[in-house]
């Protein structure tokens, strides 16, 4: 598969643990880009002290989400990650996966609701097995250098940023809360998270459903 890069196991506990603290909750189930449509990032569910029934909270941008902003930029990854010596052509196994982002630039009829995979063929091997599903999906014929042209990663390593070299001892130091609140927050922040809030709001889908019909009567 193609990867940006993995941050530590502890950084991961962390933001549990900062999420935990911040809804004055218990996490038992948490997930990230699981897919469930575009526009959901970070999906958590949890139990409220003294309530058995499980909610669950979605995020829809990664600029809400912490963990999520830090790994986007490239600034927790283990440092074996910036020097990874198989993100590279020719690639290890018979088939690699990984995202086509921007796919539509090159293809714009594909259907990508859901999102589309990026499939290479590497071996023999690989394209015999190809063959064997190929009809149970609907794809087309690419080539290496439009999937790498949103997708760095297909061809070489993610770059190492300036703040790798202290971001874990700022944690250290600091605490995870106070640099998730500082360090792992984009210019946009304000922006999105004003805007997730509206959208929570339970009179947001009231009000859009008489935009709607009253659209519908003109």
């Amino acid at each position: 598969m193609v990867c940006h890069g993995v941050p530590s196991q502890q950084l991961f506990d962390q933001h549990i643990a900062y999420l935990e603290e911040k809804h004055k909750v218990k996490i038992v189930d948490y997930a990230f880009r699981n897919n469930k449509g575009w526009g959901v990032c970070e999906i958590f569910r949890f139990r409220k002290p003294g309530k058995e029934k499980i909610q669950e909270k979605r995020l829809p941008s990664y600029v809400l989400s912490p963990y999520l902003y830090s790994f986007m930029y490239s600034y927790t990854y283990r440092y074996s990650c910036y020097d990874c010596k198989f993100a590279c052509i020719p690639r290890q196994g018979d088939i690699t996966l990984a995202d086509y982002w921007n796919v539509k630039n090159f293809f714009p009829n594909i259907d990508t609701g859901k999102g589309v995979s990026m499939i290479m063929i590497n071996s023999a091997k690989g394209k015999e097995l190809w063959e064997q599903v190929k009809d149970n999906c609907a794809w087309e014929v690419s080539n290496v250098k439009d999937a790498a042209t949103y997708n760095r990663n297909v061809i070489h390593a993610s770059v190492m940023p300036s703040i790798r070299e202290t971001i874990y001892d700022d944690i250290e130091k600091d605490g995870y809360m106070r640099i998730a609140e500082t360090k792992f927050r984009g210019k946009d922040y304000r922006k999105k998270r004003i805007k997730f809030i509206v959208k929570e709001s339970k009179w947001y889908y009231f009000f859009k459903k008489m935009v709607n019909n009253k659209n519908q009567r003109k």
